[in-house]
């Protein structure tokens, strides 16, 4: 089975020290791939303190008042940690957002969660421009191409995901029914795949990685927080090793070192170390970045 690491938001205000805290125990063994934002709105670490601190009592004005742009390029640091790591094959790289703000005239309802009010590409909006434009920004600071797009709270409207798939982009994490996909023979193809799958497989994920015409998909990923527990995370890992799928565990570096909802005495940091001191004992394991889980010959030639 195929095993990878998505962990978004790096940006701006990230610090590689926070990376090395969240990874120092995988570097060289399971290489991480960092979902990036390319200019980020406000004051990330400030808002996403307060967002995970307040809950819904957020001071939402102020959030969209606080509207000033910070390009990643700019933490020369930054870019030059990745940059060496890269090097190294310790990482990879994908792309997350823009700005990590629904600039809609009218936001979406329901979907303020995950640092945000409203997702970016859960649009009504033509982002294929200003999608191209930040994607080539990122690749000129990190001197490599990007294949793979994560979205926001895992949400697109299908506005927002043709103008992904129209720049090739392969992704991981989407909401758009499959049905409302590529309707060719690729896309056909793989509806009956997954509705073969889940003839069998009534309550489980679909646990292979899609391909379509132009670009790859993996359905389902599993996400790390600190509401997950370690015996959650093995059974679900027990699931897709036993059907020699591919799994994707998702997460957040910015809360590796946030308290357990339920344990106080622990932190997320601690059940990504017990999950993957599991995860490395299993047979048959091929540790790898999201850019080679959706190609399809990086799986053909395992």
């Amino acid at each position: 089975m195929l095993f990878a690491i998505r962990d978004d938001d790096v940006n701006f205000f990230t610090q590689p020290h926070e990376l090395e805290f969240a990874y120092d125990n995988v570097w060289g063994i399971v290489p991480p791939t960092f979902s990036i934002i390319s200019h980020v709105k406000g004051n990330w670490n400030y808002w996403a303190q307060e967002i995970s601190k307040f809950k819904k009592e957020i001071d939402w004005n102020a959030w969209r008042l606080d509207d000033k742009v910070y390009p990643f390029g700019d933490n020369k640091l930054l870019v030059s940690f990745l940059n060496e790591k890269l090097s190294q094959q310790k990482l990879d790289v994908s792309f997350h957002a823009i700005h990590h703000r629904n600039e809609d005239p009218k936001l979406p309802a329901d979907r303020a969660n995950n640092y945000v009010q409203g997702a970016e590409f859960f649009t009504s909006r033509n982002l294929s421009q200003p999608l191209r434009d930040a994607i080539v920004y990122v690749e000129n600071n990190i001197r490599r191409k990007i294949s793979v797009f994560t979205p926001p709270q895992n949400l697109m409207s299908m506005q927002g995901y043709r103008a992904v798939v129209d720049y090739r982009l392969s992704i991981v994490g989407s909401g758009i029914p499959f049905w409302k996909k590529e309707l060719n023979t690729q896309g056909l193809l793989n509806i009956g795949r997954i509705m073969l799958f889940k003839i069998s497989h009534i309550n489980e994920d679909y646990p292979f990685v899609l391909h379509f015409k132009n670009h790859s998909e993996v359905v389902h990923h599993y996400p790390l927080h600190p509401t997950t527990r370690v015996v959650d995370l093995v059974e679900n890992f027990k699931h897709v090793h036993e059907m020699g799928g591919d799994f994707v565990l998702s997460t957040h570096y910015h809360e590796f070192n946030t308290p357990l909802s339920y344990d106080s005495g622990g932190t997320m940091k601690d059940v990504f170390t017990t999950f993957m001191e599991y995860v490395f004992k299993q047979p048959g394991v091929v540790f790898c970045t999201l850019t080679e889980m959706c190609s399809l010959g990086y799986k053909k030639n395992r």
